[in-house]
């Protein structure tokens, strides 16, 4: 935060490259059988990218909180799932 007290965005808040390089890293990281997986939880799995929680978290630790990037990816419609309410990439 500035000295002003307004948040100074760096390079990668940029949130639509950021946005389609978060996308890009779920859709690398997920697996079939990350997706195959989300049955026996009763989430469906249309939309999911079986990325597995653990590796989502440690990922979500190392890029920070930012409101407005969650926001956006949360309309991408892959990261919700509409009958749970819950995350299911």
């Amino acid at each position: 935060m500035a000295a002003d007290g307004a948040v100074k965005e760096t390079h990668w808040m940029d949130r639509g490259s950021f946005n389609d390089e978060i996308i890009e890293w779920l859709q690398e990281t997920g697996t079939p059988e990350g997706v195959a997986s989300l049955g026996r939880y009763g989430i469906p799995d249309d939309n999911a990218l079986g990325v597995p929680m653990g590796i989502m978290k440690k990922k979500a630790k190392s890029l920070g909180q930012n409101h407005a990037v969650a926001l956006e990816l949360w309309e991408t419609g892959f990261l919700r799932s509409p009958d749970h309410g819950g995350v299911h990439v």
